[in-house]
């Protein structure tokens, strides 16, 4: 359900993010950053104007998918590709970055069930999503569920705790959410010496990461979109120039990443109920 940590990231993302991005002015390997409760703030204001317009979507105030706000869009997706889009993510903010994305795509041959099934089956994530090496339901009633995850990319863990659910707008449509509560970076991760370093003090790739779906069947199948929004750390001012166009491209190919993994899945999850559904042959 959840953006997830692309965990092939290739070397010169790698070496641009090691070397710059977490790199102190005293020249050690990384520095911490406090996340400051302005930019908390901020990143809340940013998430309010971004609910309110998904509500206008879900109570049929505006189009609700946004694959269906142009034909070519939705075409594509139904001829089978994966659309992705920045979207605006002004907050005013010089400390932080707050990546806005959206993607979109056709599930052929599923039906809403069979994706919130996907959704729903948190042990499972390790086995459906790259980067998560740990999920669990901690509690909840299925439409509105807590969970923990703990992800990896290259040398970065993070130990992660979420609020998710869904809920179905009427027959065709539903929507499905995560909002990350806590994030806790994990030093030493699977050390004897592990400990978990306190929320908003650490190396600042990712204090926030909300995921929104919107989900709505067809005839042949199901449109599924993600819009994903995190919160992270700023580059320094003097390599914005060279290192930002490598950071906004992991959240991308984390989504990318995301949207098929969850088709893949899905395809699984309604193959598996036909196959118990099919009367026996003798």
């Amino acid at each position: 359900m959840f953006q997830m940590f692309k965990p092939g990231i290739d070397t010169a993302v790698k070496l641009v993010l090691t070397a710059t991005l977490f790199a102190g002015t005293t020249g050690t390997a990384f520095s911490q950053q406090r996340l400051m409760p302005e930019t908390a703030a901020a990143f809340d204001r940013f998430i309010d104007r971004v609910e309110q317009s998904m509500a206008r979507r879900h109570d049929g105030a505006s189009v609700f998918l946004w694959l269906a706000e142009d034909q070519t869009r939705l075409d594509a997706a139904e001829a089978g590709d994966l659309l992705i889009e920045r979207l605006d993510a002004d907050a005013g903010l010089d400390d932080a970055m707050i990546h806005n994305w959206i993607g979109g795509m056709f599930i052929p041959d599923v039906t809403i069930d069979d994706v919130l099934t996907v959704f729903l089956d948190y042990d499972k994530y390790p086995d459906i999503y790259p980067g998560v090496i740990e999920s669990r339901l901690l509690g909840g009633d299925g439409n509105s569920n807590s969970i923990y995850q703990r992800l990896r990319r290259e040398d970065i863990v993070l130990d992660t705790w979420h609020e998710a659910g869904y809920r179905m707008l009427d027959g065709r449509r539903a929507v499905a959410w995560s909002r990350s509560t806590e994030i806790r970076e994990v030093r030493n991760a699977g050390e004897s010496n592990e400990e978990l370093l306190p929320e908003g003090q650490d190396r600042g790739y990712m204090w926030r990461i909300y995921v929104y779906w919107r989900l709505e069947q067809r005839q042949d199948g199901v449109f599924a979109e993600c819009h994903s929004i995190s919160l992270s750390r700023n580059v320094p001012f003097l390599l914005r120039w060279i290192v930002t166009p490598f950071v906004r491209r992991i959240p991308r190919q984390g989504l990318d990443r995301s949207l098929a993994a969850t088709r893949v899945e899905a395809r699984k999850v309604a193959e598996a109920s036909a196959a118990i559904a099919a009367p026996a042959v003798n």
